[in-house]
């Protein structure tokens, strides 16, 4: 009952909340959104000069607003389907906005739930041209289901840029999937989870489309490793 009551007492004082939140922007890296490479403006042209100093402070907004302003924690860091936007950032989530003061939007929430629906993330884990489901799988599994996924010896081999493949998750299957050398940790851990956000393109915007075909985002995940 005493260790109870001063648990409790501590989870009252306002640096218990600034503790939890610099320990959730350290786990979800939300620092590396500085690093964001540069999206190709030809193709995505709402990426602005800029932007990943915005996309960082969007995630802190996000995980300040979540953990100090509603007292919640993990569950709506992963389902909260709304973000913090500015000029800069709206049009990324289809939206339109003004200023640099950023506010909070409510998003669809068939198409965005949390943290790992948000441009910085996704933004993150793509090239300057398009989507990486390995890296974006490799981030979730590692950092969400806490699996501890044994680096492949040797050279890895790069994903081929031209193929017969018609989509991205063509391409990664056919280099990685089943059958393939690297079938068993791509092929029941990484790709699967990777595949779930291939509805977002390189620079987070959503989409059903890739190359004129229809986005394939389902996937089934194996937690036994």
């Amino acid at each position: 009952d005493v260790q109870k009551a001063q648990a409790e007492r501590m989870m009252k004082d306002k640096r218990t909340s600034l503790a939890v939140s610099f320990f959730y922007a350290r786990a979800l890296r939300i620092d590396s959104f500085l690093s964001i490479v540069d999206k190709d403006k030809n193709l995505f042209p709402e990426w602005a000069d800029g932007i990943n100093s915005t996309l960082h402070a969007e995630a802190l907004a996000f995980i300040d607003d979540i953990v100090n302003i509603n007292a919640k924690g993990l569950n709506e860091i992963l389902t909260a389907p709304y973000t913090f936007v500015n000029a800069k950032n709206a049009k990324l989530y289809g939206l339109n906005a003004s200023g640099d003061e950023l506010k909070r939007v409510e998003l669809d929430p068939m198409q965005r739930a949390g943290f790992l629906t948000q441009a910085g993330f996704l933004a993150l884990n793509s090239t300057r041209v398009e989507t990486d489901p390995i890296h974006r799988g490799v981030y979730t599994t590692v950092n969400f289901t806490c699996a501890d996924l044994v680096p492949p010896p040797g050279t890895i081999a790069q994903l081929p840029t031209v193929t017969a493949a018609k989509t991205m998750r063509e391409r990664v299957e056919a280099h990685t999937g089943k059958g393939t050398c690297g079938g068993t940790c791509h092929g029941a851990h990484i790709n699967p989870a990777g595949y779930a956000f291939e509805n977002f393109d390189a620079a987070g915007r959503w989409r059903t489309k890739e190359k004129g075909f229809d986005i394939n985002a389902a996937a089934t995940y194996n937690f036994e490793f």
